[in-house]
């Protein structure tokens, strides 16, 4: 029988120090059952956690990567006027905001988001 901790180690460890840390939050977010994504400055996902799998299937979370987040989140909050991207472009956090998931071949989701720009740590991370 396999279970899901089973299946944590059974994956290789992450390749980089970036990919091992976001692993770790990716860890903390699922814990809390929420799925966690970080964005590049051109709003494309660069690290969407394991919980994708589980919202919209498996491979989604590799799949998305480098993907326009507007694709997955809407284009109503994420497009080029879209509200949580400018908070985000004048490094506001937002909380709590409804949108809906998409996925291919998935049933749309109804979210709550919420969002901030990451601040670095002391150590610079």
């Amino acid at each position: 029988m396999t279970t899901a901790g089973n299946e944590a180690a059974a994956r290789p460890p992450p390749a980089t120090e970036t990919d091992r840390m976001f692993a770790a939050v990716n860890a903390a977010f699922g814990s809390l059952g929420r799925a966690c994504m970080a964005l590049d400055r051109d709003f494309r996902v660069r690290h969407a956690s394991d919980m994708f799998d589980a919202l919209l299937g498996p491979g989604t979370a590799a799949r998305i990567k480098g993907t326009p987040v507007e694709s997955i989140l809407g284009a109503e909050m994420f497009g080029p006027r879209g509200p949580l991207r400018e908070a985000l472009l004048a490094g506001e956090t937002r909380e709590g905001w409804r949108s809906v998931l998409h996925g291919e071949g998935a049933e749309a989701r109804l979210m709550s988001v919420s969002a901030a720009p990451l601040q670095r740590d002391r150590y610079g991370i």
